[in-house]
């Protein structure tokens, strides 16, 4: 079971120990299912705890699916979560790494995605730089 932090401003940033490898977007004119999204964004150098805050506060505010997050053993790595609608589990990867650039693109952070998985109940697909 995943657990978010409750919605109200920053405080969108979630536990890391409550979620696990997170990133994503929400398309409404594409009929899918939803998939859970999760990515990672390798910065190279370590992430301040004010980067997580304003990635939180800026990325896709009214969708209260996701989180932000830094790796909890690994400074370097912003996490990202949220649900995704897609048609296949290939276009839902595609999604999240979208959602990984636009996130790191509001800060502007340097570095790369180098993880994407996507999950429904029924099984998951993983993408990987």
């Amino acid at each position: 079971m995943l657990e978010h932090a409750p919605r109200e401003g920053a405080a969108r940033i979630a536990h890391a120990a409550a979620i696990p490898d997170a990133a994503s977007v929400r398309i409404t004119d594409t009929a899918g299912m939803i998939y859970s999204v999760y990515g990672r964004w390798n910065h190279g150098a370590e992430i301040r705890s004010t980067v997580v805050e304003q990635i939180s506060a800026a990325f896709r505010p009214d969708d209260e699916s996701v989180c932000v997050w830094l790796e909890p053993n690994d400074p370097y790595v912003l996490r990202i979560s949220a649900d995704v609608e897609a048609t296949t589990y290939e276009d839902a990867l595609i999604l999240g790494r979208s959602a990984l650039d636009e996130a790191a693109k509001l800060v502007p952070l340097a570095g790369r995605p180098v993880e994407v998985v996507a999950m429904t109940e029924e099984g998951q697909s993983t993408w990987s730089a």
